[in-house]
């Protein structure tokens, strides 16, 4: 997980519902996939965000 001033300034969306990406325990081949977004949680007091994963050449 990361907090927001380490994924402020990305060019990947931040959402707040997972959608169709995958989490990183749902990765089959870490390899064979990319970071696309971030997923945004609540996480004690503030909001953390999770990587969400999409297989290369997918769109």
């Amino acid at each position: 997980m990361y907090r927001r001033e380490e994924v402020e300034f990305s060019d990947k969306p931040i959402y707040r519902e997972k959608r169709d990406l995958l989490t990183i325990v749902e990765v089959p081949d870490l390899l064979s996939y990319d970071i696309v977004a971030y997923l945004e949680v609540p996480f004690e007091n503030e909001q953390r965000y999770v990587p969400l994963y999409q297989k290369r050449g997918e769109v």
